[in-house]
């Protein structure tokens, strides 16, 4: 098996980009699935605040975990920014779980939010080599969701920019910390 760009051979990224697609996606929307058939909250749509709690917690436990995981592997060193998108997503879902115990925030604008500041600090520190397109084009989807989710009535102006904000500055301050 000859090594890729990652110095990591193509075997080991399809094996870590599976662990890392179960862990974050796969496993925890499962769970979300069983425990809305066991009608512990209502609606997907969580347009409550206390039905996003349940859901949140869990997705923000599985992350958490997968995050120490791969904290504590060798896997991490090898995939280094794979880790700071990684730990900067647990660290969002866990902020938005606690902030939604008080009050609803956007989770999706969070989520954007934070690619926004990935593609942006990947721009900054690599600007010779990373092309500004994509740091563009994420911010034009971020206003894109933003006005989506207004535009449905699932959150305020205040939810959508303090999610966006939130997203960004966590993110960003993973990002700083570990590249």
């Amino acid at each position: 098996m000859g090594s890729t760009a990652l110095g990591v051979d193509r075997e080991k990224q399809v094996y870590f980009m599976t662990i890392v697609v179960s862990s974050t996606f796969i496993i925890p929307i499962c769970l979300v699935l069983i425990l809305y058939h066991l009608r512990l909250f209502e609606s997907f749509m969580m347009q409550n605040r206390e039905d996003r709690l349940l859901p949140f917690m869990v997705i923000s436990l599985f992350y958490a975990l997968f995050t120490y995981v791969l904290a504590v592997s060798n896997t991490a060193q090898n995939f280094s920014l794979l880790f700071v998108v990684i730990a900067g997503m647990t660290a969002s879902i866990i902020l938005v779980t606690l902030i939604t115990y008080f009050w609803k925030i956007s989770a999706h604008s969070t989520g954007m939010g934070g690619v926004t500041a990935v593609l942006s600090l990947l721009y900054y520190k690599f600007s010779m080599t990373f092309p500004f397109t994509p740091v563009l084009i994420s911010i034009i989807l971020l206003g894109t969701l933003m006005s989506a989710r207004l535009h449905l009535g699932a959150h305020s102006p205040a939810q959508v920019w303090l999610g966006a904000l939130l997203g960004f500055v966590v993110n960003l301050a993973v990002g700083l910390i570990y590249l």
